[in-house]
């Protein structure tokens, strides 16, 4: 069963879709942040690395303790997702929600992906997906919570291949489907604020991004061919 969930959060240049985000979070105003699940608490942390963005870092800083931020740090050059999340991804000691900064949490979508880990995968060897209400596709590992136990599987805990720059989460649903230990839950709901649904959403980190698809697509073509998915022993 899950203790503490690690809220792991990349950010660049969002200060405000960031915030929404936080805002989203079932973290209360006072006191320990904790979510009931079954009668039992479970810690919530929340770790945050701008990505050359010393903007937000300052502006975040300011109010550390109001949003509720554990762990908030800044790199010097611009690394990418994969590679923010993967050194964040260290400081996790339990279970952990990687997530984006232009997305919302729906009422008791935390919740229910933890109770859904609780019981489809006990021992902490799964994956439950969020279910993104808003879009006609998306990858079931888009946003998703992650057990301790499947977490082990990858070296060093780096849950992202380091080969990729933003688009990694494929590899994570191959692994699952591979090992029979994913599951997207529909009640654990997000908002996707993303131009491919609402096109007045581009802004100038997604411009950056895109400029990587495809040579990040062009990896997983080839690992496909190749019969390899990270984390697979």
């Amino acid at each position: 069963m899950i203790n503490k969930v690690s809220i792991v959060v990349p950010t660049r240049n969002r200060y405000v879709k960031l915030v929404r985000m936080i805002n989203s979070l079932p973290f209360p105003s006072r006191g320990e942040r904790s979510i009931e699940i079954n009668g039992r608490h479970v810690l919530l942390e929340l770790f945050i690395m701008c990505d050359k963005d010393a903007g937000s870092y300052k502006r975040l800083s300011k109010h550390h303790d109001l949003f509720g931020i554990n762990f908030l740090a800044v790199t010097e050059t611009h690394e990418g997702s994969v590679s923010c999340r993967n050194v964040l991804i260290q400081y996790v000691e339990d279970a952990l929600i990687y997530a984006t900064d232009d997305i919302v949490f729906q009422k008791n979508a935390i919740e229910s992906a933890v109770a859904s880990m609780d019981k489809s995968f006990p021992d902490g060897d799964g994956i439950i997906g969020f279910h993104q209400e808003n879009a006609s596709s998306y990858c079931p590992s888009g946003v998703a919570l992650v057990g301790k136990k499947f977490l082990a599987r990858y070296p060093d805990k780096k849950l992202f291949n380091p080969q990729y720059k933003h688009f990694a989460c494929q590899e994570i649903n191959r692994l699952g489907i591979l090992t029979d230990r994913i599951k997207v839950d529909l009640n654990a709901k997000i908002f996707h604020d993303h131009p491919a649904f609402y096109r007045k959403s581009i802004d100038r980190t997604h411009i950056e991004a895109r400029k990587w698809r495809k040579h990040d697509l062009d990896i997983s073509t080839a690992r496909k061919k190749m019969n390899l998915t990270w984390g697979e022993k």
